[in-house]
This record gives C-alpha cells, sequence and structure tokens, in this order.
C-alpha cells in the first residue's frame, strides 16, 4: 500500500469518526429532549431536530460507505501482482 492509500484512508477514517461523533451528540441531545417532555418540562424534539437527526444519520452512512468502499478496492490492489 502507498503512503498516499494510507493517507486517504486515514481521511476518510477521520471523516467517518467526526461524523459518527456528530450523529451519537445530536442523538443524544434529542434523547434528553424527549424525557424532558415525557417527565413534563420541556416540548420534545421537533420535526427540524429530528430531520437534522436523519441527515446526520445518512451522512455517517455515506462516510461508512466510502471508507469500506476505499478499503476493499487497496485490499483487491494489495493481491494483484506488480508489474
Amino acid at each position: 500500500m502507498e503512503s498516499s492509500d494510507y493517507a486517504e484512508l486515514e481521511r476518510l477514517r477521520s471523516t467517518l469518526v467526526s461524523s459518527r461523533a456528530a450523529t451519537v451528540a445530536w442523538r443524544e441531545l434529542l434523547i434528553e429532549s424527549l424525557g424532558d417532555r415525557i417527565c413534563g418540562s420541556g416540548r420534545g424534539p421537533t420535526p427540524e431536530q429530528i430531520q437534522t437527526l436523519a441527515s446526520l444519520e445518512e451522512a455517517e452512512q455515506r462516510a461508512l460507505e466510502h471508507y469500506l468502499r476505499f478499503l476493499a478496492s487497496i485490499s483487491l490492489n494489495a493481491d494483484r501482482p506488480s508489474c
């Protein structure tokens, strides 16, 4: 594997980790908001907040797919004999 492959793999991994962290943090906020609503001390998550979570989850899924696709491509290339 070339150094540029390592760099790209790390960039994709970092993007995935950041995306996952954003999704987890937003989900946590919505759970807290829902808990407040159940306890009668809040209004609960808005439709916009729920849509934001859905968008973050989609971005996380895309980041995972890009990471796995690149990982598979470099793995396949590693199995090929060099000329």
